[in-house]
């Protein structure tokens, strides 16, 4: 193998072998320690969105706890919800459209409506249609058809193989001392053919979601209570994955260009004793044409992520086969042979070729997949 790939080895000095090699040993640990921090970065990222999750759409302990001195005389009003789609979404704005149905069921005349007071919190309700309104002995009924935009904070890190949470809230103007909602997992569901592009659908939820407020809003009566200031909300969350690599080869492939442009002239330069550096500024050029692809989709202040990750890479391996490029020609200028021959600068060229196209394959490979594979 050695022979194969390093035909001048032999003939090196011991002083240039251990040169090759300290090089060699030191590029393969700043790759190691680069990829490990991202792909530690990433995978660190999924559990938090898992837990992200659990926190959105369950209670706090003590919250909990609160609500059942508060809720004790509270009427239970059964709500649940039908999503029919999600549409419009704006990462770079942070805001989604959906368009869904919830009902309210609850015994007792204590509450005479509930259609017209609620809300859709951190959203607006564009769109609000009563579809039917009864009562049946004690029993009330009411079915709402809404749309609304719902304000978000999308989950970039791993964008473009990003996974997402919609989750969003339906708050009665009621306190839970008057209205408890509970939640109608039984019934609530998504339009089976939920259809939001670029994504795929994972999994949904419903679940009571109970908030205390810390000030009264000058509320008179909230004033003179001695209770704590919690709602009772609808929690209702829809889960996506990012649907296969299209958009992921839109906003890499001008870069994945750039690093097989780099690679190509440090093999001519290695193998045919070429000069290609006047080449290497089309392969940076192309580079930062390509993170304005990504960048344009998303906010502007975002965590550094997948996108960031694999351009810092690409950009890292066309910096690296340059100082190999400009390293190769000193050593062939320095100890070339009357005949052109420089064994060291073969072996040198060689060997790093071999490794900077190597992480440049793992690097491209293993940050994707981490990103694409774990996300839920």
């Amino acid at each position: 193998m050695k022979e194969l790939f390093l035909p001048f080895f032999a003939k090196l000095t011991e002083a240039q072998r251990t040169n090759i090699k300290n090089i060699a040993l030191l590029f393969t640990v700043i790759c190691c320690v680069i990829l490990g921090y991202f792909s530690y970065m990433l995978d660190t990222d999924i559990s938090h969105s898992e837990s992200s999750w659990k926190r959105k759409m369950n209670t706090e302990p003590q919250v909990a706890a609160d609500l059942q001195v508060v809720s004790k005389d509270a009427t239970k009003v059964l709500c649940g919800t039908y999503v029919e789609g999600i549409h419009d979404i704006d990462m770079a704005h942070g805001g989604y459209w959906v368009n869904f149905m919830t009902w309210f069921r609850w015994d007792g005349d204590e509450i005479q409506d509930m259609a017209d007071h609620f809300r859709i919190y951190r959203g607006v309700i564009k769109q609000k249609s009563v579809v039917k309104s009864y009562k049946s002995g004690n029993t009330h009924y009411q079915l709402v058809r809404l749309e609304a935009i719902v304000d978000k904070s999308f989950a970039t890190k791993r964008f473009p193989l990003d996974g997402q949470q919609f989750v969003f809230y339906l708050e009665p103007f009621y306190t839970a001392k008057r209205v408890v909602l509970v939640a109608d997992t039984k019934e609530s569901n998504v339009n089976r053919n939920l259809d939001i592009d670029g994504y795929r659908f994972e999994n949904s939820m419903v679940s009571t979601f109970a908030y205390e407020y810390r000030n009264t809003r000058g509320d008179v009566e909230l004033e003179k209570s001695t209770d704590k200031n919690i709602v009772t909300e609808l929690a209702t969350g829809v889960r996506v994955k990012r649907d296969g690599f299209g958009l992921y080869a839109k906003c890499f492939i001008a870069l994945y260009g750039c690093i097989i442009w780099a690679l190509l002239t440090l093999f001519i330069n290695i193998y045919h004793h070429v000069d290609p550096l006047e080449m290497i500024p089309e392969a940076l050029f192309g580079c930062v044409a390509n993170i304005m692809v990504g960048a344009s989709l998303l906010p502007e202040a975002l965590d550094m992520g997948l996108l960031e990750y694999v351009n810092i890479w690409g950009i890292l391996t066309i910096l690296t086969a340059t100082v190999v490029i400009i390293n190769v020609n000193a050593i062939r200028h320095r100890e070339a042979l009357p005949d052109g021959t420089c064994y060291y600068a073969a072996s040198f060229g060689r060997v790093m070729f071999y490794l900077i196209t190597l992480f440049a394959i793992v690097g491209n490979l293993l940050l994707p997949l981490i990103a694409y594979n774990r996300q839920f």
